[in-house]
Formats: structure tokens, sequence, C-alpha cells
């Protein structure tokens, strides 16, 4: 997406200038602090430094790194299958509907998130290969 690197799975999630900026879009609006990354090279090593470093993690950290990463990853497709772009702002905006519109419809970690997160890290992990 930024053209300055290979299109690896790991950097258009998190090292990419469009994939940073829209991070720190999300940080700035959930008042989370999210962790910059140094020599990572693996997305599992990337999930792992982001969700153990000494924060009390609740559902909204988890709601923001993974509605975060799976908008940030439909941006790529959306630009190599559609050849549309969006701005990161407005990526953000649509980030942050999905994560308020999936807080009213459910109030609690259910199971059923659960089950979101355990499919979409496995999903990353097959798709940095």
């Amino acid at each position: 997406m930024c053209h300055a690197a290979a299109e690896r799975t790991l950097h258009m999630i998190s090292k990419c200038s469009y994939a940073v900026t829209v991070w720190n879009i999300m940080a700035n609006w959930s008042n989370v602090q999210i962790t910059r990354l140094g020599n990572i090279n693996r997305v599992m090593a990337w999930w792992e430094q982001m969700t153990n470093d000494g924060q009390d993690h609740t559902l909204e950290l988890y709601q923001i790194l993974l509605y975060t990463a799976w908008h940030i990853w439909k941006e790529r497709c959306r630009r190599v299958f559609d050849n549309k772009t969006m701005a990161p702002t407005d990526l953000a905006t649509i980030i942050q509907g999905d994560i308020l519109a999936q807080r009213v419809a459910s109030s609690s970690f259910s199971e059923y998130s659960r089950v979101i997160v355990t499919v979409f890290l496995v999903f990353l992990c097959f798709s940095s290969f």
C-alpha cells in the first residue's frame, strides 16, 4: 500500500506508512497505547508483542487490534482487486463505527468473540508464509 517495501502481511498490517497512520488514529481515538514495532518479522510475534505488553487487556484492546488489522487488510484488497483507495482517516472512521456497532450488539466478551479472535489469528498465521 505504501510501495516502500515488499507487500508482506506483517508490513501491510503494521509497518507501512498507511497502516501506521491508521494505528495512530485508532490509538488516539481509544486512548489505548499501541506498541511500536521494532524488529518483528512474523505476524504471530507482532500479535504477541501487542497483547503481552503488561497492559490490562480488555475487550476494547482486542477489538481495536482485530478490527484495525482486518480493515487494513481489506483496504489492501480494495486497492488490488477494485482499484480503489481510501484515506487513512476514512478507514479509521469505518473501523470506529464497526467497533461501536459491535459494542452495542454485545455487551460482553462472549464465546462467539473468542471464536472470532481465534479464526483471525489462524488467518494471520497462514497468510504470513
